[in-house]
């Protein structure tokens, strides 16, 4: 249904436009996806990926499947997951791309050998963000957050850096990111539409955030700590067409490692998908 003028919020043709845009500004090679895992222990994660509610079924799968708690727990995913190397990705969430319930046939990536998708795991659980708090560790705990019908873009890191990009994000579902690493620098770069809560823990670094999430960034601790905190952060003044009716939509963002720095900024402080954590 078209969005009536006055409501402010953009018409299903005009989301179309943005999920076009944000595929020409972050192409893949690969078709968008609605639930996607790649699980390589010891070799890097590099790359742009796109993940969408309504993607079409590709056949034969272009990647793993999630653990069956993320996939029954939102409506789209994506879990990366390594124990020794980095992980750095985009990731582009389509709002209405790809209705259409039929599955399509997958068209390999061009000079990508066909096994470098289907390095094939069980996969292990991966608690959804707002679930528990990992190891008791304080900032963490967001279980009053939960939603069943969630994006959820997930990348850990056992010994290495984590950067996860999201461009863009118009759609009306939470928005929850969990990034994390136990020895390793981790870097969010969020979409200016988030809405919602984000936490974080470091054990042994530091946590800073750039001059455009410092801006829209409204500390909730009671009690605030320099190794953990919780904090709202509102979307930017330019981008609120896509709230739901109340205003929110309940984003999640969890930041955490137990040894190295924490940085949040906007996608679009970084158009490249870049951190450079000083």
């Amino acid at each position: 249904m078209e969005e009536s003028p006055e409501s402010g919020r953009p018409t299903l043709h005009e989301y179309d436009e943005m999920d076009q845009a944000t595929l020409k500004a972050h192409p893949t090679d690969d078709e968008p996806v609605r639930h996607l895992c790649i699980d390589w222990p010891s070799s890097s994660i590099k790359g742009n990926y796109t993940i969408g509610a309504t993607a079409r079924d590709v056949l034969p799968p272009l990647y793993d499947m999630p653990a069956r708690d993320v996939t029954e727990q939102n409506a789209t995913s994506a879990v990366f997951r390594s124990r020794l190397s980095v992980i750095h990705v985009t990731v582009n969430v389509l709002h209405g791309l790809a209705t259409d319930s039929a599955p399509t046939q997958a068209t390999p990536p061009s000079g990508t050998p066909p096994s470098s998708h289907s390095q094939l795991s069980t996969p292990q659980s991966e608690t959804p963000p707002g679930t528990g708090s990992p190891r008791g560790k304080p900032g963490l705990s967001l279980g009053s957050l939960r939603n069943t019908n969630t994006v959820f873009i997930s990348a850990k890191s056992s010994r290495n850096s984590v950067n996860v990009c999201v461009p863009r994000y118009v759609g009306r579902r939470p928005l929850h990111i969990k990034a994390r690493s136990s020895t390793g620098n981790v870097c969010v770069m969020l979409p200016e539409t988030f809405n919602g809560m984000v936490s974080w823990f470091v054990e042994a670094g530091t946590f800073s955030m750039s001059p455009g999430i410092e801006e829209r960034f409204h500390r909730l601790d009671s009690a605030p700590g320099r190794r953990h905190g919780t904090a709202k952060i509102v979307p930017a003044a330019s981008e609120t067409g896509w709230t739901t009716a109340n205003g929110k939509r309940g984003d999640v963002c969890e930041i955490s490692t137990s040894t190295g720095r924490l940085y949040l900024c906007t996608a679009v402080e970084n158009p490249r998908g870049m951190c450079v954590i000083a």
